[in-house]
């Protein structure tokens, strides 16, 4: 088989694309001052040298002969980028040009991949809007290495990519804290300590297989059969509109997240960072529909990348947004804050042990039958209407010092970059995408949603709470741990 064929996954990715459902990750830069055009052009034929399908086109596919990538004659780099002055310096409608151009198709003629130059904002300021198709293979990992194209970052990335903020919480930590208060365990002998916390390691480790059968159970259930996906929250009748909406929210500071993650999980036993940020996500989502009285689900099912759930979350073989499963987290009015957080946690441990990776099917089907899910649209229409959204991380690791300043900034077009969203494609109908960003020690959200009248706002509701909700978490946490609230923050931009 020729070697330029496009893969498995990027097959699936061109064959599940709708006009209205477009399978693009898109991420927003701001710079303080303006770029040197001539390194951004530098910076992109680089690009194209180093990864030689983003100056391709994928070409001659059929039902039975997967797509091969193909150089367009005449083109150059230069002709994927656009230029366009804002008409009020607003970040609204910073939003709504970003919107507007990734709800827009690619032209197939040239290569899948565009970078917008956005000048008019505020102090004159520069915003860069990037685009790329997902069928350009691990997009994400791309990313990370055009922003690290220079010697200083990638030398600090390598010695901090040991230690990653939004990792999985160790394998051994009990899933379920000791219910020993610590007074009484501290009587223990050494010798008992050590058998009742084996015993307790062996109790869990039954608790997480059950958990995960449970979970894949329901998997199965819901892909065997119809669901009742008209009465998801979000869903709405009708075609899916092609018209988007996108915001992104606030900075909180991620030295608080580890704080209040230290003081919900305890000491014998840890959540990670990401099981705070979805408590956070699935209040916020949970309060929008609460005020608009149309909430009628308990639980959200939101898929979560296998990458953000286990600590190889950087490894080169990363596949966002493919390999891994949705989970269900609850958003029942009667559940405490302990109980939520464990309830997100024994689903991220049952979506990290979880066998039913989609990437496993799809590398191998897709390859070597391209035409495997044509006859199946349907089917995937319906499942990729089952889950409310979609969670997808950026993180930088680049070190940052005790004033909050980054050691090694990431720059382009020879420039540092201020702030960073990122922007991930919609699962189906009415749902959520919703970007991550750990960015220079500061944590955000992007959202992008349907631009449906029945939920007005919607992505810049969810993130208006984002920040409200987590200083709502941090003054519980504080009030329990007797400590002054000015000791949390968030960072607002």
């Amino acid at each position: 088989m020729d070697k330029t064929s496009l893969s498995g996954l990027d097959n699936f990715y061109l064959q599940v694309e709708k006009a209205w459902k477009l399978k693009t990750l898109s991420s927003v830069w701001i710079f303080d001052e303006r770029l040197d055009s001539g390194l951004v052009h530098q910076t992109l034929d680089w690009l194209c040298d180093t990864y030689p399908q983003y100056a391709s086109v994928p070409a001659h596919g059929s039902m039975f002969h997967t797509a091969s990538w193909t150089r367009p004659i005449g083109w150059q780099p230069k002709m994927n980028v656009e230029h366009y002055r804002l008409k009020t310096p607003t970040r609204e409608a910073l939003e709504e040009y970003i919107a507007d151009k990734i709800a827009r198709p690619f032209i197939y003629s040239k290569p899948l991949w565009e970078l917008h130059a956005i000048s008019g904002l505020e102090d004159e300021r520069i915003a860069f809007l990037w685009k790329a198709h997902c069928c350009l293979g691990d997009v994400q990992h791309v990313l990370d290495q055009l922003l690290q194209n220079n010697s200083s970052s990638k030398q600090q990335r390598q010695s901090n990519n040991s230690t990653l903020p939004f990792s999985g919480s160790s394998s051994s930590s009990p899933l379920i804290s000791l219910p020993i208060p610590n007074h009484l365990w501290a009587l223990f002998p050494f010798w008992l300590q050590g058998v009742t916390m084996n015993i307790w390691h062996v109790l869990c480790w039954v608790y997480r297989l059950w958990i995960t059968a449970v979970h894949d159970m329901w998997i199965l259930l819901y892909c065997l059969f119809t669901p009742r996906s008209i009465h998801r929250d979000f869903y709405y009748k009708g075609q899916q509109t092609a018209s988007k909406q996108v915001a992104w929210s606030s900075s909180i500071r991620y030295k608080d997240i580890r704080t209040v993650n230290y003081f919900l999980s305890g000491e014998r036993t840890s959540s990670s960072a990401m099981d705070i940020i979805i408590m956070v996500i699935s209040r916020c989502i949970k309060g929008y529909l609460d005020d608009l009285n149309i909430r009628h689900d308990d639980y959200l099912r939101l898929f979560v990348p296998m990458d953000v759930t286990t600590s190889h979350h950087k490894s080169k073989s990363r596949v966002s947004g493919t390999s891994g499963s949705w989970g269900w987290f609850s958003i029942k009015d009667d559940l405490s804050t302990h109980q939520q957080l464990q309830q997100i946690r024994s689903q991220m441990e049952a979506l990290q042990s979880s066998p039913l990776s989609f990437q496993n099917v799809l590398v191998h089907l897709l390859k070597y039958l391209p035409g495997f899910l044509l006859p199946f649209q349907s089917t995937l229409e319906r499942m990729s209407d089952i889950p409310h959204g979609i969670i997808v991380d950026y993180v930088d690791t680049t070190a940052v010092d005790a004033k909050g300043k980054p050691s090694s900034p990431l720059e382009f077009g020879g420039n540092v970059i201020s702030e960073l969203r990122m922007i991930p494609p919609q699962l189906g109908k009415g749902s959520l995408a919703i970007g991550l960003s750990c960015f220079q020690g500061n944590v955000s959200i992007a959202v992008l949603a349907d631009n449906n009248p029945r939920y007005p706002r919607l992505s810049h509701s969810i993130c208006e709470r984002f920040p409200h909700e987590f200083q709502q978490l941090m003054r519980q946490v504080s009030m329990t741990a007797s400590r002054p609230t000015s000791s949390f923050g968030s960072h607002e931009e």
